[in-house]
């Protein structure tokens, strides 16, 4: 049995990048000296700040009365995953086969879901094999991101081009919109976090009708209402419900699977234990990741109801 931290748990992975030339220096001077300057301004600004406004909200909402967040109302719900499917019989469930779209892709002019939009039509091109969309609340928006990744990619008459990408306007919080979305295409993919306040919905309609779903949160606690509020419908029509696919997971997941890996073909008794990893970003936080720190230190985020296996 092995136990194994960052730097020790690394070694097969960052033999096998070197070899392929993928790797860095795990930090430089200027990235050392920028966290001696960051800590210390953390620990006398944004941790003061926060511990206050925790204890003031504490304080004060007796007399303010409590406030509704979202998710509060599944707290002393008791739910099975075994719970009867809240299947609507009226539902009219195109069959997969038939749909118009392979996939549409929800919140495609913001942050992440542009690298989503250069994936697509890098990858499958506008008029190829795989049809797919992009849908969201502001037409203009999209079409801006459209155009500016066909020019990105050096597409000859982006403006035309990208003319033949179909466009959804979708609204999550007006249900209304929501069938429009995800009945005629294979799947969702989505980008539009917090999806506390913006995935919910889509979860419910995609697994209502059949729609296979997959999304890029990190949010655990949404995760597992959403498994327990809407499994029984996504077993019923078909729907499969995955989440956890950006950055927050994948990685992680690879470089454990890769670790694991690697011991195996040095020592098969070998077993890994425990990993503990720290990456370094060149890049910025978008902005539903920044919305859904907010939540955190807010104390807004969606409370997991109980379950009977608790």
């Amino acid at each position: 049995m092995s136990k194994m931290i960052a730097v020790e748990a690394s070694k097969p992975l960052r033999s096998l990048l070197q070899t392929e030339g993928k790797t860095s220096d795990i930090a430089s001077l200027g990235a050392f000296l920028g966290i001696l300057v960051a800590i210390p301004i953390w620990a006398v600004t944004v941790l003061p700040l926060s511990i206050g406004w925790q204890v003031g909200k504490a304080l004060l909402q007796p007399l303010l009365g409590k406030k509704s967040t979202p998710g509060s109302g599944l707290d002393t719900a008791r739910l099975s995953a075994d719970a009867p499917a809240d299947v609507d019989s009226t539902i009219d469930i195109i069959p997969q086969s038939d749909r118009k779209y392979d996939v549409v892709l929800l919140g495609a002019s913001g942050y992440t879901g542009k690298f989503a939009v250069t994936h697509l039509m890098e990858t499958y091109g506008i008029d190829g094999d795989v049809k797919w969309a992009v849908a969201g609340r502001n037409k203009a928006k999209l079409s801006a991101t459209l155009e500016s990744v066909a020019r990105e990619l050096n597409l000859e008459a982006s403006s035309q081009t990208v003319s033949s990408v179909d466009i959804l306007l979708v609204d999550t919080s007006d249900p209304s919109t929501l069938p429009n979305l995800v009945k005629h295409t294979r799947v969702v993919a989505t980008t539009a976090g917090p999806f506390q306040l913006y995935g919910s919905p889509v979860v419910e309609f995609c697994a209502k009708y059949g729609t296979h779903y997959v999304d890029i949160t990190g949010e655990m606690d949404w995760v597992r209402t959403m498994i327990l509020q809407h499994e029984g419908a996504a077993q019923r029509t078909g729907s499969k419900i995955v989440s956890l696919c950006g950055h927050d997971s994948v990685p992680w997941d690879l470089t454990v699977m890769k670790l694991a890996e690697g011991m195996k073909e040095h020592d098969k008794e070998e077993e890994l234990v425990e990993v503990s990893i720290v990456n370094d970003i060149k890049s910025s936080a978008s902005g539903g990741t920044m919305a859904t720190m907010k939540l955190a230190v807010g104390g807004e985020m969606i409370v997991p109801p109980k379950t009977e296996f608790d």
